[in-house]
């Protein structure tokens, strides 16, 4: 008998705690709270039923269908006024700001003035010594430095022998310099809008029978200048607007941002015109410009729209260095182009309410 009531304790107790891995196993949570119980008294020992939520109380003003989907299912006051004037911001009893934007863009192309700087008279670029006398090559340049102001220059020496005629180019015209010269700024920055609007969420909530149904306030007016509104929050398709329901007949559209695709041709400058250029060009032996030996020639003159010329050098003579000055230096123009305006602004990001109509008194 003692060995059958260990044994039969022995399975009571495996049992047991059988039982007790076989109920734990059964709960997410770690430690079971085994007193709990729900709201309509059922065990929840990891307080996983949560109360339902209380009923809303009966809607306090009008229900209101708000036709298709898309619309918000909350009340708004919407203010809208002259971009210029005070905005009054939301008022006491709205909740606080659920949006604001403008219509009415403003946004005359401002492009910059384009004008152009004088055509200046340029020196020739050096001369170059020939082997014969008929300025056939190959040619040695003789290349005056960068800007220069005709002083005299002497890059290399030519010996005697080794040339028979001297090239001179004709000078020339500089292109015109682009200026351009920027529009005044403004005052609002590159664009405008004529009207503003601010939209402030109300306050009234409550019940309506019909999921179609928004709860409206009836009992306190909108303040001035404000109208009862809903907004329509799925993406807008301006070209086809949605529908406003019944009782929010005034459709209003207003808009968040620019997509400002302006832009001014770029300013540039004609050919050159009316310059009158004439260089006087000198080459000597010695290479500081001096009296001795004879120089080659002086003031040789060449005017602008000119050909290369070519001069015989004095046979066993040298070339050493050059000069150069103005007969003539009168500056050209040109006409300039550009600086004109395409593209538009666009209004951007658009928003629609529909509205009750204001009232009148």
């Amino acid at each position: 008998m003692r060995t059958l009531s260990v044994g039969v304790l022995a399975a009571f107790a495996m049992l047991s705690m059988g039982c007790e891995r076989k109920v734990a196993s059964a709960y997410s949570c770690p430690h079971p709270d085994w007193a709990h119980v729900d709201h309509e008294g059922h065990s929840d020992p990891c307080h996983v039923v949560k109360p339902p939520a209380p009923e809303p109380e009966p809607c306090p003003g009008d229900c209101l269908p708000i036709g298709p989907a898309g619309f918000r299912r909350e009340p708004l006051l919407l203010w809208t006024g002259d971009a210029s004037s005070v905005d009054p911001g939301c008022p006491d009893h709205a909740k606080g700001e659920y949006w604001t934007g403008n219509t009415g863009l403003v946004a005359s192309p401002d492009c910059p003035l384009c004008t152009c700087g004088p055509s200046e008279c340029v020196l020739p670029v050096g001369i170059a010594a020939s082997p014969g006398q008929v300025c056939g090559g190959p040619f040695t340049d003789l290349l005056a430095p960068e800007p220069w102001d005709g002083s005299c220059t002497s890059p290399m020496t030519v010996d005697p022998g080794t040339f028979g005629s001297v090239v001179i180019p004709p000078p020339m015209a500089s292109a015109c310099e682009v200026v351009e010269v920027p529009p005044p700024p403004k005052a609002g920055g590159d664009f405008s809008w004529t009207t503003r609007a601010r939209a402030c969420d109300g306050l009234v909530q409550g019940r309506c029978d019909a999921s179609d149904l928004m709860c409206s306030p009836t009992a306190k007016p909108p303040p001035p200048g404000f109208q009862q509104c809903i907004a329509y929050t799925d993406p807008v398709d301006e070209v086809a607007l949605p529908t406003c329901p019944e009782a929010y007949p005034e459709q209003l559209v207003f808009y968040a941002d620019v997509d400002d695709q302006r832009k001014c041709t770029p300013c540039e400058c004609d050919e050159p015109l009316g310059n009158a250029c004439i260089a006087r060009v000198s080459v000597f032996q010695d290479p500081t410009c001096g009296g001795q030996p004879m120089p080659l020639f002086e003031n040789y003159a060449i005017g602008l729209g000119d050909g290369v010329s070519c001069i015989a050098a004095m046979g066993g003579s040298s070339l050493g260095a050059f000069s150069a000055s103005w007969g003539v230096n009168e500056p050209g123009a040109c006409a300039p182009s550009g600086g004109q305006p395409y593209g538009e602004a666009i209004p951007a990001k658009p928003k629609v309410f529909c509205c009750q109509p204001v009232a009148t008194e």
